[in-house]
């Protein structure tokens, strides 16, 4: 059975409309802007009157409507800070896209001494001497006869050809961590930020990487929540592009929650059996 979206589409327009906006503020704007986003959600719809709207305001709430309200909250929150924040750090993100474009690249080839002799001198010494039928190996050979036979002037050349090849090559080449930077460990609190800062670099990167190939991305990711003690497991899906019909891949797929949903479920850990599906 599908499992059905925790806020309707009005909701999901709502702060979508309001992201975009906010991806293109500045960082000193975002601590008046959120505040304004928060109020006008709750004036449009209030929690307590959208999950229950049938329920008098002057009636108590059960301790377990109390618990749903409280997750109705909680989902809310997590939502805006999965989703926030595409647009922060402006010079952090356009380092990154800087980093994905030369990965996009065809890879710089450091050249040896052999293609650079061959470059430079082939033509003019090298071809005169060997025969039209000549194969590349044989070329190749002769190629590497002349270059140890050549004098120290041009051996000189060649070597210093080399160095500033390979200077040149190794400035165009993007900066790398180490095994140990990846894999240091990370304290609870850092994990929460990373999880939190996840969906918008996901975004950010996927949104690039779209805009450059014309591809659709679709994503499933999830795990528990370290910031649950009863290690709530969450689950999210991200989906870059739309199709002629305006609607991304868990829109158009009526099966989506059902199935595709379902089998990542079942992949993330049996034992975690309580989930909270964002979209």
């Amino acid at each position: 059975m599908p499992r059905k979206e925790w806020m309707t589409p009005e909701q999901k327009k709502f702060l979508q409309d309001k992201l975009v906006w906010y991806s293109s503020m500045s960082t000193k704007e975002y601590s008046r802007y959120w505040p304004t986003v928060f109020k006008q959600w709750s004036q449009l719809w209030p929690k307590r009157a959208v999950a229950f709207p049938d329920l008098p305001p002057d009636v108590s709430l059960t301790l377990e409507q109390d618990k749903i309200l409280r997750d109705t909250v909680t989902k809310c929150q997590q939502w805006l800070h999965w989703h926030a924040g595409a647009g922060k750090n402006w010079a952090a993100n356009r380092k990154t896209l800087t980093i994905i474009n030369s990965l996009m690249k065809a890879k710089t080839h450091i050249k040896k001494p052999l293609e650079i002799y061959s470059k430079m001198y082939s033509t003019l010494w090298v071809k005169p001497d060997t025969s039209t039928d000549s194969n590349i190996s044989s070329l190749h050979n002769q190629i590497d006869k002349k270059l140890h036979l050549s004098s120290p002037y041009i051996l000189t050349l060649v070597e210093f050809m080399c160095i500033h090849n390979e200077q040149h090559t190794s400035r165009k080449m993007p900066p790398t961590e180490s095994d140990d930077e990846i894999s240091a460990d990370v304290d609870a609190e850092m994990h929460r930020s990373n999880i939190q800062q996840c969906m918008p670099a996901l975004m950010q990167i996927l949104t690039h990487l779209s805009q450059k190939t014309g591809w659709s991305f679709s994503v499933l990711m999830g795990g528990p929540d370290p910031a649950d003690a009863g290690e709530q497991c969450c689950l999210y899906s991200l989906h870059i592009r739309k199709n002629r019909c305006g609607l991304n891949f868990s829109e158009s797929y009526c099966h989506f929650n059902s199935t595709v949903v379902q089998a990542y479920m079942e992949f993330l850990d049996s034992k975690l059996h309580k989930f909270l599906f964002f979209s």
